[in-house]
């Protein structure tokens, strides 16, 4: 696995878990997990770096129920910058490459600079 892979995979599992505790974890949610998973196939060299996607699930145990959520990230990696976005599917499997899709909710997560600037 590529350092851009390994970035995404573990970037994802962190992005999923403090998303769902800062915006639906309530007291009675007793045990939360997620498995993420890059797809080997849909990781493509773009000129200046990487376009990875990811995709897993999200277990939340609340009482009894246990809820399986799907989550697919797609991520720009580069030397200089990082960013991730979602798409409207909940998996990459009709995907046959990453620079056909549309993401939504970009976020930069790093962005380098000079060290002149």
């Amino acid at each position: 696995m590529s350092s851009a892979e390994t970035f995404a995979e573990r970037y994802e599992e962190a992005y999923r878990f403090n998303s769902y505790l800062d915006t639906e974890a309530n007291a009675e949610t007793e045990q939360l997990s997620v498995d993420s998973r890059v797809s080997e196939e849909l990781t493509e060299r773009v000129s200046d770096g990487y376009l990875v996607g990811v995709e897993g699930d999200l277990s939340v145990a609340q009482g009894d129920i246990v809820e399986d959520n799907p989550s697919v990230g797609i991520y720009y990696l580069s030397s200089a910058i990082a960013i991730r976005g979602d798409i409207q599917s909940s998996t990459l499997y009709d995907v046959s490459s990453l620079r056909s899709v549309t993401t939504e909710n970009q976020r930069v997560l790093y962005c380098g600079g000079n060290d002149g600037e």
